[in-house]
């Protein structure tokens, strides 16, 4: 709770308190004259005189500090009597200061604007009431106490950046909205996975498949934009005990849609209980490795052997300069050809232009997931379409 707000809830329990009544009392209980005050104090007798009558709206801080030694009370409940007497427009101007500064400390407001959530970082009544139509609170203060709480109390993740936590407690609010009411199926889980390699041909409808086939296993997945400044490829939580993964669009690439899926599928498989603890574990760009209890190289191991093991890689290296064999190669296994590309591109990142244009983007692949959801009204609105195009039409 904010200091203002304990102010609040103090004067709600006795208006009679305000600084006016305190300071009379004590010349009361003194036998002082305002003038004898005012000189020993060193206040000038008419800023006295007009704090006694109510009319001193505005009072310097060394004002405060003198008055709190006068009336030898702490200098906190001082605050709390001055802002008993203040009019209701000051009271609404402290109120608008204690909101802007509580968004400040919990949103980048530039990568706000960036990404289109906001259209203005000063106009701070605007960026209020997009937060909470967004998130569907009911105050702004809500966000630090409700919006995927139970990810971010973790010890380890109090120190998340802000756009971290808005990344990560936009996907937590969809999947918790979507509330996916199968029981999570771990040898279900365990016999769909096999067959999603093969789903990575079909360039528009796979992902939808392969989303459609785990939610069935009780875990749920949705795809948000990717957010430069925090660098996540993919995370993965538990929503009602049951695992969530969110995939960034990472890089533009086909194949790495499907790598990142297969990473955190790995990480649903091994890893709920340390990721339970943990309240989350995000999977981020070479080089920005999170610090926690969950394997990152076995996950990657996992993935790539899952997509193509690594013996086929290496036969195919011969033949990429080639299109139509490795077409075939991939038809023969089962794959989809972007996949043997981005195989080789992440041993070899040298031959980068010369072979990202034979992988496509994934486009179509995400079409039907509103990856970038901070442009809805809600994201309550999101899940419901992700229900009705995704999870319930099928």
């Amino acid at each position: 709770m904010s200091d203002l707000s304990e102010i609040y809830e103090l004067l709600a329990k006795d208006q009679s308190k305000s600084l006016v009544r305190t300071i009379e009392e004590r010349l009361d209980a003194l036998d002082v004259s305002q003038r004898q005050v005012s000189e020993a104090i060193g206040i000038q007798r008419r800023t006295l005189q007009r704090i006694l009558e109510g009319e001193a709206q505005k009072i310097d801080l060394l004002t405060v500090l003198k008055i709190s030694q006068f009336l030898d009370i702490d200098i906190k409940e001082v605050s709390q009597l001055y802002v008993a007497g203040l009019s209701s427009t000051n009271i609404g101007e402290l109120e608008r200061a204690r909101k802007a500064g509580f968004i400040m400390r919990h949103f980048d407001l530039d990568i706000l604007k960036r990404i289109d959530f906001i259209s203005d970082v000063t106009d701070f009544e605007h960026i209020e009431k997009r937060i909470k139509d967004f998130f569907q609170l009911s105050s702004i203060d809500e966000y630090a106490n409700e919006v995927a709480y139970s990810l971010f109390s973790k010890t380890r993740n109090k120190s998340c950046d802000k756009m971290t936590k808005f990344w990560i407690g936009s996907a937590y609010k969809q999947c918790a909205e979507i509330s996916n009411p199968n029981p999570f199926d771990r040898q279900m889980l365990l016999q769909i996975i096999p067959r999603l390699r093969v789903l990575t041909r079909d360039e528009e409808h796979g992902l939808v498949q392969a989303v459609r086939a785990l939610y069935q296993a009780g875990v749920t997945v949705v795809v948000q934009g990717y957010v430069s400044k925090i660098q996540i490829r993919g995370a993965t939580f538990l929503v009602n005990s049951k695992p969530c993964i969110v995939i960034s669009d990472y890089n533009k690439r086909l194949d790495t849609i499907w790598f990142t899926l297969m990473h955190e599928l790995y990480h649903v498989m091994k890893d709920l209980d340390a990721i339970q603890k943990l309240g989350f574990h995000t999977t981020k760009e070479e080089g920005q490795r999170v610090i926690d209890f969950v394997n990152e190289d076995l996950a990657n191991s996992f993935a790539s052997e899952f997509l193509v093991p690594s013996d086929k890689v290496k036969f195919i290296r011969a033949f990429l300069d080639v299109a139509s064999l490795v077409d075939s190669y991939a038809s023969k296994w089962g794959i989809h050809s972007a996949i043997l590309y981005g195989m080789h591109l992440s041993k070899h990142g040298e031959d980068y232009l010369k072979f990202r244009k034979r992988i496509p983007a994934p486009d179509a692949l995400l079409r039907a997931f509103f990856a970038y959801p901070w442009n809805q009204e809600s994201l309550t609105e999101t899940a419901l379409n992700l229900k009705e195009t995704i999870y319930l039409n099928h």
